[in-house]
């Protein structure tokens, strides 16, 4: 496990600095306007996962290491193969959902000029729908180096390359790989999870008794949505295009960081799914997670120590000054992922150990807690408002998830939880 975990930092580095490089090249040369275009991606992709999840994914994670030690095999196929079927069949339901957003923005914002881009993006966003239930099933079998390569692949390394075709041949090119890049991602995922697919398990009544066996999962989720990816659809709506493209930025920085959180202590959480009701051992666990987390608290406050009394320089090197706000954007990002560690271990015990029911109603009290928080943006429409919302989103996860941890230890430790 040690091993896997020095493989994954190893690919998470290089992915953040081809990430860095990416942003510094692309965005930094681009018009924010253009750039924005990125964000609304972003958007439908998310929008898109939200309506296509059925909790069958977040089952497999939950269950499968613990199935595979005891040798049932099948049941993974089962759920493998369901999984699949049900998020295929409500993406169809989803795209014309999408394709009015994307008929909005184009029209409102953009005048109509990007109508063949903005098709590509159903093609991006349908091919992200099965690669991200395909990544559940990887990782819930434990194969989480491969994981991590294909998502530092997919959101650096091939998008890297679309720096290349930006200054041969300009911004339209680069969107258009950038969006269609995902297509080889999803062939490679598909060859990997080729074994536990079976067409025998291609069945309606089970597929449908498992959504509704998991429906506190994918309540979860959608719930979770609205805490984690809201912002952005506002933005979208209430905010100049302009500002789009900073928070574009924005959003692009905050995901590599929740990646590099997650790629390492999702991992390390998920490996104790194994140790299901055996407390001694969890415990254990629990203190060389947090060790690692506290270490790299750390490593964000000296980061925080260095950049804050020279904001406006470093903007300048990243050659993003013409973007609109992105001294405190970037703090926001640095001060999110601190907040986000804070509570980490907690939200991954609770995640993988305890109740689907627990997670519901934690999943509840954040989405109640995250639509208040909007308001802020709503009344205020600034990137200031924007800050303190993303910052009290995260501080109020955490805090939320360490006080329902403490509360429910025992229970989450000592029983085998479905």
């Amino acid at each position: 496990m040690f091993k896997k975990s020095i493989y994954i930092i190893l690919i998470q580095i290089i992915g953040i600095v081809l990430g860095f490089v990416s942003v510094f090249l692309v965005a930094g040369d681009m018009e924010p306007e253009v750039y924005a275009i990125v964000g609304i991606y972003q958007i439908v992709c998310n929008l898109s996962l939200v309506f296509t999840g059925w909790g069958i994914e977040s089952t497999l994670t939950r269950e499968a290491l613990f199935w595979k030690k005891q040798g049932n095999k099948e049941k993974i196929k089962e759920y493998t193969t369901q999984a699949l079927v049900s998020k295929l069949a409500s993406g169809i339901v989803v795209i014309p959902v999408m394709c009015i957003y994307l008929f909005l923005m184009n029209v409102v914002k953009y005048n109509g000029q990007y109508t063949q881009l903005f098709m590509c993006l159903i093609i991006g966003a349908v091919a992200n729908i099965l690669i991200d239930s395909m990544r559940n099933i990887v990782r819930a079998e434990g194969g989480y180096v491969f994981v991590q390569l294909m998502s530092t692949l997919n959101t650096t390394i091939l998008k890297f390359f679309g720096i290349i075709l930006y200054f041969n041949f300009g911004a339209d090119c680069y969107l258009y790989f950038y969006i269609l890049s995902s297509l080889p991602i999803l062939f490679c995922f598909i060859i990997k999870c080729r074994k536990n697919i079976s067409y025998k398990y291609v069945q309606m009544k089970p597929m449908l008794r498992k959504i509704w066996e998991a429906k506190y999962l994918w309540l979860k989720a959608d719930l979770e949505y609205i805490r984690s990816n809201a912002d952005s659809l506002l933005v979208s709506l209430l905010f100049p295009i302009s500002i789009m493209g900073s928070y574009s930025i924005y959003k692009s920085l905050d995901q590599m960081m929740k990646n590099f959180i997650e790629g390492f202590f999702d991992v390390l959480s998920q490996h104790t799914v194994q140790y299901k009701g055996d407390a001694n051992a969890l415990v254990q666990q629990e203190k060389r997670i947090k060790f690692a987390r506290n270490i790299s608290m750390l490593g964000i406050v000296i980061g925080l120590v260095i950049y804050c009394p020279r904001m406006s320089w470093w903007i300048r090197v990243a050659n993003l000054s013409n973007y609109e706000g992105m001294e405190m954007l970037v703090m926001c990002v640095a001060i999110g992922g601190l907040l986000y560690l804070l509570g980490k271990y907690e939200i991954n015990a609770i995640a993988f150990l305890a109740e689907t029911k627990m997670n519901f109603i934690l999943a509840i009290i954040n989405a109640v807690i995250a639509i208040g928080s909007y308001l802020i943006i709503v009344v205020s429409p600034t990137i200031n408002a924007v800050v303190v919302q993303r910052i009290l989103n995260y501080l109020m996860a955490s805090l939320i998830a360490i006080l329902f941890f403490r509360k429910n230890k025992e229970t989450i430790y000592c029983k085998i939880n479905k």
